[in-house]
């Protein structure tokens, strides 16, 4: 099997540089580590999946090894994240104590936007 991640990222970095959001949630394996630094070098933003939290940490691993990520989430965090980032707030999710890092929206806050 040939990965399929890291030539997907790179040809993403090419054409959207800045504008690229590269995440490596679980896997086996380094797939997705050489296209995320790519990413990086292009001004892109780099997320990996908590490895903690992955069923196969390795593609997770192999990236915070290899790239200086911007973010290392657990999955609710992560869709909060991807949720910004696309202007939009998902609703908060229910998430384990060790992802209190993340925050949550009031009601004030979510009346305000």
């Amino acid at each position: 099997m040939r990965p399929a991640l890291d030539p997907l990222f790179r040809s993403a970095a090419r054409s959207y540089g800045p504008r690229v959001v590269g995440v490596v949630l679980s896997g086996t394996l380094a797939d997705g580590a050489s296209g995320l630094a790519m990413i990086k070098q292009h001004g892109g933003l780099a997320v990996v999946q908590d490895p903690h939290e992955a069923e196969y940490p390795g593609m997770p691993t192999s990236a915070i090894a290899q790239v200086a990520v911007d973010h290392v989430l657990g999955v609710a965090a992560l869709a909060w994240l991807l949720g910004e980032l696309a202007g939009t707030r998902p609703a908060p999710a229910p998430r384990p104590a060790r992802e209190r890092c993340a925050p949550t929206w009031s009601q004030e806050q979510r009346e305000r936007d």
